[in-house]
């Protein structure tokens, strides 16, 4: 909020409860992000009205006791009322069994339910003319719980209670009059609630690193409590050398040897006394990193006479435990049992005692430690080991192979090559280890006493070089935490510029689920309506087998009941054509019991009736009938295949065919269906090759290669022929959606001076398999997944290769490629480039630049060839012969592997994969035909 000059941290001394014409209010944004930036707070208006409010409390309560008599006004009473509600939402809200021993998060639920409801509890406190305010004053107060990601609670979020409440002082809702009520009501209340929700849900100091204070969570009641005493009766007193009489109070330890003035200590006599009786336990509460159940007992049982320091003794039992930094020099420590004792007293002070270990049960000498799976004394059977590597990355870029699951732990990274790539971690989307594209030097962030730390150590050589670098999580993992690499340079360097990473972490199992699930059993009737029983098993949630009904609990179990089932009329024997009815004949008289049946001789008298009888007389409606479908006319591919189509009419049990006209035109099934009986194969028809397209200088030669359907006859798509080819075409298209490699490799072609576009028509790689299309050259190289659909990549050279990975059959890209003359010369006057599968080498010569240092010859073949190159001849002067800068260098493109050949010596040579360049140096680029050598294409 901002506002006119008024006395800082002041508060309005009228009843009037109004906006300010220029006072306006907006929602509070974090400002202070680096050391800077506190220069700008300490000399800006908010601090001086912040500070001042602190001082001008700490006036307010100065030699006044918290019992004394205060005024306690309705806005005071409505504070209290707010803060009376946060404390009853804790007790409606319980902590949840967790394996960690810190931060429940049940907090997060408390805490949800603060962030929906703060305004709504602020206007109960704020009038209405004064409504505008609530959205920037309940920032504030939700800021002075505590955080709710990481569940723990400090310093800073009491300095914004106390925000909270200087902001209702500014707005007028607060008095001068308050003043004694805000530090004795409000904040005393506030405190407690506060120490309820660190007890209840376990909360952790914020940011203390380690560094002793007064108190892990709180600050101001040292300052307010510092100014109710009497300066000149505690301990913290000492005397000006130059004031005999004066007495001045400083933020100094206690006991800290200094003497007093004239009238207030005198001296400390140790007298004799006695103990008082132990106090009761108190609930387990973290202090310095670790939780303890405190008792006490002092010197008072009588209190020695004349002694003004107190001596107490404190039994502490460690629960919820970790390690504390030591003590100060005032303090000692004295383990019995499973207690330790800590007595108070003036340095020099000897105690016996021993120091001992405690385990993670807080018991001493138990033995207990946190297995993998973060549990106290666990068996580590409560949780899975997840591993794997990864061994890409993107040159000059940061990605994210890891994101670390919550509740992960024993997260353990380690990159082997650590030389030219290195590893970054990002923790809440902030790096705190390496990320501006160098290694990090060994750290622990935030700091080694946090459990949470993240562990950082680079391994260096004997030569002090980057060897291997490992990242150590001890979990549980509570923040989004990414792992990412970093390699300088790309794959065609070769592997050793690529990471070796491994990594390992554990992951708590599910907890088994159960549900009951509905089991039916047959039908009584199979049409005409009936009945069906439904009853019900106990079965696991994710397997369905069936299970103890105890899983499920047997309280909840359903009832079994009955169902309707099979409900469709049941049809009669006969509805049409003619059939037959039949019905059951015996002989029977009636009796005075009633019907009597008697042998069928005694009915020899009457007439017997017929059995049967006819019935449905009316004739059925025609009908299409089909019959199965005779050989396909096609060994392979797609035919057709015959079949009969007649139409009949159901007489007398049988099927009758009748004219086709009697049957309805338009229903009439095809007597041709399509049939396949095998798919048929493809095969290359390769044309003649054209004519040079130049008479001299740099040229290609063209021919028709089409993919032939066996069967048809047909030129088809390339789609089943392209991975591993040689394209020279100057456009064309490369369809890789149904190629039936995983990894599909090939190569397209053009003359020196040109270069090649690739566009993507359409992709359906899926990203999240790590599929990917590669374009790479000479001098450039490109993986992508996402965002293809439209991507359009320019080579630098004149050859491109075009590499997809992918997992699942049917997914893929389809690319439109062409041709166009290079915007930036990448060759020489004398280079030449070579296609052909084999042909003559000769060295060339600088025809126009007799300053150039070599000529090259590259030779790109199919991709899934190789090269061999065997030397004829070299015909060189003997004053050549063995001269340093006379030489032919061949380079393998694929390996980065390059060899020398001086003199006159022949060689063979074998390339690793499908491209090769020659540079001709010294005298071969001045003798033409000096060297000669013919090469070939070999398959792998």
């Amino acid at each position: 909020m901002a506002e006119a000059e008024q006395q800082p941290g002041s508060c309005p001394k009228d009843d009037v409860q109004h906006i300010p014409a220029n006072l306006s209010f907006m929602v509070p944004k974090k400002e202070i992000h680096m050391v800077p930036d506190m220069g700008k707070w300490k000399r800006s208006q908010a601090y001086v009205d912040y500070i001042g409010f602190i001082l001008t409390l700490n006036e307010g309560v100065k030699g006044k006791k918290i019992t004394c008599e205060y005024k306690v006004s309705e806005s005071i009473e409505n504070l209290l009322a707010l803060l009376n509600t946060l404390d009853r939402w804790i007790d409606e809200t319980p902590p949840i069994d967790q394996p960690s021993r810190f931060g429940n998060k049940a907090f997060r639920l408390w805490y949800t339910k603060l962030d929906q409801e703060a305004e709504n509890l602020l206007r109960s406190v704020i009038p209405p003319a004064l409504g505008a305010a609530v959205p920037e004053v309940a920032l504030y107060l939700k800021e002075a719980v505590g955080n709710s990601t990481r569940i723990d609670y400090g310093t800073g979020h009491e300095a914004a209670f106390a925000a909270f409440l200087c902001c209702l002082c500014k707005i007028g809702v607060l008095r001068v009059d308050d003043q004694l009520a805000i530090v004795f009501k409000v904040f005393d209340r506030y405190l407690k609630l506060m120490r309820k929700l660190q007890k209840t849900y376990r909360m952790e100091p914020a940011g203390s690193q380690g560094v002793w204070g007064l108190d892990d969570f709180q600050f101001l009641p040292f300052i307010w409590g510092s100014s109710q005493l009497d300066v000149c009766r505690v301990l913290s007193c000492h005397v000006d050398p130059r004031d005999r009489s004066s007495c001045t109070r400083l933020l100094i330890p206690l006991l800290d040897g200094t003497e007093c003035g004239p009238n207030q200590l005198k001296s400390l006599v140790v007298v004799h006394g006695a103990w008082s009786s132990w106090s009761e336990l108190s609930p387990c509460s973290r202090s310095c990193g670790g939780g303890v159940k405190s008792r006490r007992r002092q010197c008072n049982n009588p209190r020695p006479f004349q002694l003004l320091l107190r001596f107490i003794v404190d039994s502490l039992l460690t629960c919820n435990t970790s390690a504390c930094p030591p003590l100060s020099t005032a303090s000692h420590v004295r383990v019995h049992g499973q207690a330790r004792e800590e007595f108070h007293g003036e340095p020099g002070d000897a105690f016996p005692g021993r120091n001992e270990a405690f385990g993670c049960d807080g018991r001493m000498d138990s033995g207990k430690v946190l297995d993998v799976c973060g549990l106290c004394g666990g068996d580590s059977s409560t949780c899975n080991e997840i591993t794997d590597s990864y061994t890409e990355g993107k040159p000059r870029e940061y990605v994210t192979f890891l994101t670390v699951p919550l509740n992960a732990t024993h997260v353990r990274i380690v990159n082997s090559k650590s030389l030219f790539t290195h590893l970054a971690v990002k923790v809440n989307g902030q790096y705190v280890v390496s990320g501006k594209g160098s290694v990090s030097v060994s750290s622990t962030h935030p700091s080694a006493l946090e459990d949470s730390r993240v562990e950082y150590r680079l391994h260096l050589t004997e030569d002090n070089l980057p060897s291997s670098e490992e990242v150590y999580l001890l979990g549980p993992v509570l923040e989004e935490t990414q792992i990412q690499v970093y390699r300088k340079y790309g794959k065609e360097y070769g592997e050793l510029t690529s990471p070796s990473i491994s990594y390992s972490f554990y992951i708590p199992k599910e907890k088994p689920s159960f549900m009951w699930a509905s089991v039916t059993a047959a039908c009584s009737v199979t049409c005409g309506g009936g009945e069906v029983e439904v009853s019900f098993s106990c079965v696991d949630h994710e397997s369905k087998a069936v299970v103890m009904e105890g899983q499920c609990g047997e309280t909840s179990k359903p009832e079994r009941r009955l169902e309707a089932c099979n409900q469709t009329p049941c049809p009669p024997v006969a509805s049409c054509g003619g059939g037959v009815a039949q019905r059951v004949l015996y002989c029977a008289h009636d009796g005075e019991e009633g019907e009597e049946v008697l042998n069928g001789t005694e009915c020899w008298a009457a007439p017997k009736p017929e059995e049967q009888e006819p019935c449905s007389l009316h004739p059925c409606p025609t009908r299409w009938r089909v019959s199965d479908a005779g050989r396909c006319s096609a060994t392979c591919g797609f035919g057709v295949a015959e079949r009969s189509v007649t139409c009949v009419q159901f007489d007398r049990g049988t099927d009758i065919e009748v004219a086709e006209t009697q049957c309805p035109a338009a229903g009439k099934p095809p007597t041709q269906i399509p049939c396949m009986v095998s798919a048929c194969t493809f095969s290359w028809a390769v044309q003649n090759w054209t004519e040079c397209s130049a008479s001299c200088g740099n040229g290609i030669q063209s021919r028709q290669v089409s993919c032939v359907h066996q069967a048809l006859s047909q030129s088809l798509s390339s789609l089943f022929c392209v991975c591993g080819k040689l394209l020279l075409q100057d456009t064309g298209i490369v369809d890789l959606t149904e190629v039936r490699t995983r990894d599909c490799l090939l190569s397209i072609g053009r003359p020196l001076g040109e270069v090649i576009v690739v566009k993507v028509i359409s992709s359906s790689l899926n990203c999240r398999e790590r599929e990917f299309v590669l374009f790479y050259d000479r001098l450039m190289l490109m993986k992508k997944c996402e965002r293809l659909a439209g991507f359009t990549r320019t080579s630098r050279t004149n050859v491109l290769l075009i590499r997809q990975g992918r997992l699942a059959p049917g997914s893929g890209v389809l690319l439109h490629y062409w041709s166009q003359p290079a915007p930036k010369r990448y060759y020489g006057d004398c280079d030449v480039q070579l296609f052909g599968s084999s042909g003559e080498l000769v060295n060339p010569v600088r025809p126009s630049d007799p300053g150039r240092q070599t000529c090259r010859t590259f030779i790109n073949v199919a991709p899934s060839r190789k090269i061999e190159i065997r030397a004829l001849g070299v015909n060189l002067a003997s004053v050549v012969n063995g001269t340093q800068s006379t030489y032919i260098l061949i380079r393998d493109v694929d390996a980065l592997k390059t060899s020398v050949f001086h003199g006159n010596q022949l060689f063979f040579w074998r390339s690793s994969g499908s491209r090769a360049e020659i540079e001709f140096h010294g005298e071969y680029l001045a003798h033409p035909g000096s060297f000669r050598a013919e090469y070939s294409v070999i398959d792998p």
